[in-house]
C-alpha cells in the first residue's frame, strides 16, 4: 500500500483543487490517499503546524505539494518521497525549487510542457521533472445549452455570452468584454470565480465600471465550473503565462468555441482554426477581434467545437491523468527509478 498526501493552501486555484480531488477519488487499489489544506481556512492554520505533523509520517509516505507553501514545508519535513506541483514557472519559483532541490531531491509534475521547458531554462534537472496533463471528468461536462441557466444568471437568448477563463487575467476578459459591448450592446461575459480570485473579479468590476455585462458567479454557491459552459456561447482565454490547461480542456469537452492567445503554453493545447481561434496579440483588441470573427462565422464554430470535442476525448482522459499519477507514484524510488509519462 503506498500512502499519498496531499499538501494544498486552503485557498488553492480551481486546477490545483480538482486535480486533488480527481487524485483522491479515483487513485484506485493499492493507494491510500488524503488532502491536507495549509493556511487560511486549512488543517494546519501555518506552516510551522504543517511540518510538525509531516515530520510523524514515516519514510514510506508520499507528499505531493501543491505550491510554494506547501513546498516549504513538505521539504523541510517530509522523511520520505515529495512530489511537487508548480501553480508557475516564475523566476521566484525557479530560485526557491533550485534551492529546495540543492536539499533534497523532488520530484516535479508539471500540467505543461511549456512550464517543464521554463523550469528547466532555470536551472531544474529535466530528469526530476514529469508532465502530467490532468484530465477531463466527461460526466459532469454537458455540451448542450441551457436556457433556464442562462435566465438564472441574467442572460437573455440573443445575448452572447462569454465564458472567461484565466481567474488571473479576469481584467484583460473584461477590457475585451468592454470593447465588444460597445461594438455590440448583445456581448456578455460571465466570470466563474472563488476565493482570492472571486475578491479580485469583484474589485475589477467597481474598479473599470463593468457591471452592465459582466456576471460573476461564486464557486462557493453551489454551481460548479462544468455548469457555466451550459450557459455560455464561446469562452475566452485572456491568459499568455502560466496557463492552467484544465478548464480550457474542460471547454474543448463541452463543445464551446475557444479564443485565446496564440502564445506557448496555449499553442500546445490549442490550434489555429482546428480547436480554437487564436490571436496573434494578447491585447484587449486584439482577443476582441478573434472573438467578432468566431460569432461572424457559425460554420467556422461549429467546425472548430466539433474539433475541440473530439480533441478533448482523445486526448485529456481523466483515466490517462490518473494512470500517469499512479505510475509516477509507484515509481518513487531513488532517482533513475522514477516512471515519467505524458
Amino acid at each position: 500500500m503506498i500512502r499519498v498526501i496531499h499538501l494544498l493552501a486552503g485557498d488553492a486555484d480551481f486546477q490545483t483543487r480538482r486535480c486533488v480531488e480527481y487524485i483522491v477519488r479515483g487513485l484506485g487499489g493499492g493507494f491510500a490517499v488524503e488532502a491536507r489544506t495549509l493556511g487560511a481556512g486549512g488543517l494546519y492554520r501555518d506552516m510551522i503546524a504543517a511540518v510538525r505533523a509531516l515530520r510523524r509520517e514515516d519514510r514510506s509516505t508520499i507528499v505531493h505539494a501543491w505550491g510554494t507553501a506547501a513546498l516549504k514545508a513538505a521539504a523541510a519535513a517530509a522523511r520520505g518521497a515529495v512530489f511537487y506541483s508548480p501553480l508557475s514557472a516564475g523566476p521566484d519559483e525557479r530560485r526557491l525549487l533550485r534551492a529546495v532541490m540543492a536539499h533534497r531531491e523532488i520530484r516535479v509534475v508539471c500540467d505543461t510542457a511549456t512550464k517543464m521547458r521554463q523550469l528547466a531554462e532555470g536551472g531544474t534537472d529535466p530528469g526530476s521533472c514529469a508532465l502530467a496533463r490532468p484530465g477531463v471528468d466527461f460526466s459532469r461536462v454537458r455540451p448542450v445549452r441551457d436556457r433556464s441557466l442562462r435566465e438564472a444568471l441574467g442572460f437573455a437568448d440573443e445575448h452572447i455570452v462569454g465564458l472567461a477563463l484565466g481567474q488571473s487575467c479576469c481584467e484583460r476578459a473584461m477590457w475585451t468584454g468592454g470593447i465588444l459591448h460597445e461594438l455590440d450592446g448583445r456581448f456578455r461575459m460571465l466570470i466563474w470565480a472563488e476565493g482570492r480570485a472571486l475578491d479580485g473579479a469583484a474589485a475589477a468590476v467597481r474598479r473599470l465600471g463593468t457591471g452592465a455585462f459582466v456576471r460573476i458567479v461564486n464557486g462557493a454557491d453551489g454551481r460548479d465550473f462544468e455548469s457555466m459552459l451550459a450557459a455560455a456561447d464561446y469562452a475566452l482565454l485572456a491568459a499568455a503565462e502560466d496557463v492552467a490547461p484544465l478548464p480550457v480542456c474542460m471547454c474543448m469537452a463541452g463543445g464551446l468555441p475557444l479564443v485565446a492567445p496564440a502564445a506557448p503554453a496555449v499553442c500546445e493545447l490549442l490550434e489555429d482554426r482546428h480547436t480554437a481561434l487564436l490571436a496573434g496579440g494578447n491585447t484587449p483588441a486584439d482577443l476582441a477581434g478573434r472573438v467578432l470573427a468566431a460569432m461572424e462565422d457559425k460554420e467556422l464554430r461549429r467546425r472548430i467545437a466539433q474539433c475541440a470535442r473530439s480533441e478533448a476525448y482523445a486526448h485529456f482522459r481523466l483515466t490517462a491523468y490518473l494512470d500517469t499519477m499512479r505510475s509516477l507514484y509507484g515509481g518513487s524510488g531513488p532517482r533513475g527509478q522514477m516512471a515519467f509519462s505524458g
